[in-house]
């Protein structure tokens, strides 16, 4: 029986209006090297790494997008139009 050793690489997650934002540094990590799923509301991220994360029912996983750079992965989660916050106006009268 074999064992799979998995590093874990170093993360951070940023929330904007629009989406959350997942970086994380893979350094000499190439595009044919990494994996990136979703199922049933899990993110996994692997290649020579694995992270886990559970995506909130706000995110749109259809238009779920990622882009490798330098040694950084970064994943766009965009959310949902009923979950982006928007200003309401007040009037006068």
């Amino acid at each position: 029986m074999t064992e799979n050793a998995w590093a874990s690489a170093a993360v951070d997650v940023l929330e904007g209006d629009s989406e959350y934002l997942v970086f994380a540094d893979v350094p000499g990590a190439k595009q044919e090297d990494v994996t990136i799923r979703y199922h049933e509301g899990e993110l996994r991220l692997e290649g020579g790494f694995r992270r886990v994360f559970n995506v909130g029912p706000d995110v749109d996983v259809d238009r779920i997008t990622a882009e490798l750079q330098n040694g950084v992965l970064k994943v766009h989660l965009p959310k949902k139009e009923a979950a982006k916050p928007r200003t309401i106006p007040v009037k006068v009268g």
